[in-house]
């Protein structure tokens, strides 16, 4: 839709953005707070070795998953003009931890409409997905920290000396 020409400007227009934004974001929180209320806490918390080894296991498959796809990435775009040179140890970082990250209102979602937000699995699973939501959000701030002040392009010294 957003090739057909005018589509999203009369659609939506610049005026009305913000105000979508703030429904948006509003329902989202509403729905994640039904969750919330709806989710057994006791549980997670009696089985906090499960919760954790499914919890490392989520963040370790995709980390590693996405180290192994920005070696292609990087081989492929990093000459493209107009884009900035990065460090490849960067880019893996980057890709790798952003490929961690768990898409959790998506996952709230679609634990809701399978009926799985009052079993045994269905809490593992959520929470499993706050926690490495945690973690990885967590690992990126830290990892793009640096570069929000410095700049793109090779990694700070406190990283890599």
């Amino acid at each position: 839709m957003g090739h057909i020409p005018e589509f999203t400007d009369t659609t939506f227009p610049t005026t009305s953005l913000p105000s979508l934004n703030f429904v948006a974001n509003l329902g989202l929180i509403l729905f994640l707070l039904l969750v919330g209320l709806e989710t057994d806490l006791h549980f997670p918390i009696s089985h906090w070795r499960v919760v954790l080894s499914v919890s490392a296991a989520g963040i370790f498959l995709p980390f590693r998953l996405g180290c192994v796809i920005s070696y292609g990435l990087y081989n492929q775009f990093h000459g493209d003009p107009g884009t900035v040179y990065v460090d490849f140890g960067t880019f893996m970082l980057f890709i790798g931890i952003a490929m961690a990250i768990t898409a959790f209102p998506v996952l709230c979602r679609t634990l809701s409409d399978l009926k799985l937000l009052g079993t045994q699995v269905g809490v593992i699973v959520l929470s499993t997905g706050v926690v490495n939501d945690v973690v990885v959000w967590i690992l990126l701030a830290l990892f793009a920290w640096p570069w929000s002040t410095q700049g793109v392009g090779s990694p700070p010294s406190i990283f890599f000396s």
